[in-house]
């Protein structure tokens, strides 16, 4: 990934509003002016890492941003087929350009819906396991009409 060459000044950092001023960096004057790739191997205490990257994600092109946030997004863990042929999507469709809109569209909702499913199925396998086991274990009339109170109770307690 290539940045720009151009020289970055003071005035540019402060345009995109950064959370202090650049002059507070030591080293830095109002008159200093460093390209991308010196302000990345900038050694100042105050400049962190999380700042080189807000600097770089204000100074990148587009195509940059977009290679950067599909490398942050590959960082990310995840066994969910779709959401990885989405990411995939994302780089044929804004840097490679061998995808059209519509084939991006429908990676999106497959990604969409995956996740979506896999959330319902995490939060629905905890609830409905725990009220399976419940309601199996009751051998009567009697204990299923106490299961429904208490039910009924849950309910009227959660203000439903």
């Amino acid at each position: 990934m290539k940045t720009r060459t151009y020289l970055i000044s003071v005035a540019d950092v402060r345009k995109h509003r950064p959370c202090y001023d650049p002059i507070e960096i030591p080293g830095i004057t109002e008159n200093t002016e460093m390209t991308l790739l010196e302000c990345m191997k900038y050694q100042a205490k105050k400049l962190t890492d999380t700042d080189k990257v807000w600097l770089a994600t204000r100074f990148f092109t587009d195509t940059q941003n977009r290679t950067f946030a599909i490398w942050c997004a590959r960082s990310c863990k995840t066994g969910i087929k779709e959401i990885k042929d989405f990411i995939d999507a994302i780089e044929n469709y804004y840097i490679k350009k061998t995808i059209t809109k519509e084939q991006l569209d429908a990676a999106y909702l497959a990604a969409a819906r995956a996740a979506d499913w896999a959330a319902y199925s995490a939060a629905d396998w905890a609830a409905y396991s725990a009220a399976d086991r419940v309601a199996k274990s009751a051998d009567s009339e009697t204990n299923r009409a106490e299961q429904v109170k208490q039910i009924i109770n849950m309910i009227e307690e959660a203000g439903e």
